[in-house]
C-alpha cells in the first residue's frame, strides 16, 4: 500500500456553476494543485470580469458553510407553487380560443379586414 503522502486525488480540478438567475454568467472554480490555490473566476460569456485566488488551507469555512448550505436544502426541499388558478374571464376566453381553433374557416378566400384610411 502506498503512503498517504504518495496518493493522488482522482477527483476534478475545474468545475462551472452557473448563475442562479439564468443570464449568461458563472462562476469557475479552479484548482491548481501543484500551487495549493484554488481559484474563484467571474465570467460573463466567455469574458473572465474578476479572479480571487485562495490558498487550499483558507478554505475551510466555504466548506462549511456550503455542507451546511447542502444539508438545509436536503432536509428542506423546496415545495412546488400550487398552480395559479385561473378566473372566470380567463377560463372563458381560454375556451373561445379553444373553440375557434377547433372550428373550420367559413370563409378561406376572404382577405383579412384592414381598416380603411
Amino acid at each position: 500500500m502506498k503512503p498517504v503522502a504518495e496518493l493522488k486525488p482522482t477527483g476534478r480540478h475545474r468545475v462551472f456553476v452557473p448563475q442562479a438567475l439564468g443570464s449568461d454568467e458563472f462562476l469557475r472554480v479552479t484548482w491548481h494543485e501543484s500551487d495549493r490555490v484554488v481559484v474563484f473566476s467571474h465570467w460573463q460569456g466567455d469574458i473572465c470580469v474578476a479572479a480571487t485566488p485562495v490558498l487550499v488551507t483558507d478554505t475551510a469555512d466555504l466548506t462549511a458553510l456550503l455542507v451546511d448550505a447542502l444539508g438545509d436544502a436536503a432536509n428542506h426541499p423546496l415545495v412546488p407553487a400550487p398552480p395559479r388558478v385561473l378566473s372566470l374571464r380567463e377560463r372563458f376566453l381560454n375556451a373561445l380560443r379553444r373553440h375557434r381553433r377547433d372550428q373550420p374557416p367559413t370563409h378561406a378566400t376572404t382577405p383579412p379586414w384592414s381598416r380603411s384610411a
